[in-house]
C-alpha cells in the first residue's frame, strides 16, 4: 500500500514508558521534504564500531549490560540512586511491514536522537532492539526519571515519512 492510502491509526507507533506514546500523523500540505536525521548521536569512539547500533551509533545490548553491571557495582559501594528507563516501540514491526524498511530506517535514528539529546551528558543511552532503546541514569530517583520520560514525550523528532507523515511524542 502507498503511504496515502493509509490510515494513520493503522500504521501507529506506540513508545510505551508507562507515561506516553509515539504515534505517526499526517502532515497536512507535506512537501515530501526528508527531514530525517539523527539530531544528538553521540560520536562514534575508535575501537567500539562493533558494539555500537549502525544506524543511530548508540551502543548495542552488551555495552549496555558491561555499564549497568558496573553503576550496580557503584550503587553498592556508595549507595547512591540509579534508574533504567526503557523506551519500547509497540507495532514497530507492522510499522515496518506497512511503510517499508525506509520508513523505519527514517524513524529509528530520530527517536534515538531525541533521546539522547533530552538525556544528561552523564547518561547512557543504548538501542537495545529494533524498538526498544534503554538509558541508564546514574544519581537519579524515581521522579527525576519520570520527569525525563516527560520531556521524551513532549518532543517532537520531526521526520517526514514518505512526504505525507510524521512521526511525534502525542499528549501535549
Amino acid at each position: 500500500e502507498d503511504a496515502e492510502d493509509l490510515d494513520p491509526a493503522d500504521a501507529s507507533l506506540d513508545l510505551d514508558s508507562d507515561q506516553g506514546s509515539l504515534l505517526l500523523e499526517p502532515i497536512p500540505g507535506a512537501d515530501g521534504s526528508d527531514a530525517a536525521g539523527v539530531a544528538g548521536a553521540p560520536v562514534p569512539e575508535a575501537g567500539l564500531d562493533d558494539e555500537l547500533d549502525p544506524l543511530t551509533g548508540l551502543p548495542d545490548g552488551s555495552v549496555f549490560s558491561r555499564l549497568v553491571a558496573d553503576e550496580d557495582a557503584r550503587i553498592a559501594r556508595y549507595h547512591h540512586p540509579a534508574t533504567v528507563v526503557i523506551f519500547e516501540l509497540e507495532g514497530f514491526e507492522r510499522f515496518v511491514d506497512r511503510l517499508g524498511a525506509d520508513a523505519g530506517d527514517r524513524v529509528i535514528p530520530a527517536v534515538a536522537g531525541t533521546i539522547r539529546r533530552l538525556a544528561r551528558a552523564a547518561d547512557h543511552v543504548a538501542r537495545l532492539g529494533p524498538g526498544r532503546f534503554a538509558v541508564l541514569m546514574a544519581e537519579t530517583d524515581e521522579i527525576a526519571a519520570i520527569n525525563y520520560i516527560e520531556r521524551v514525550r513532549s518532543a517532537r523528532p520531526d521526520i517526514a515519512i514518505s512526504g505525507d507523515f510524521i512521526v511525534g511524542f502525542p499528549g501535549e
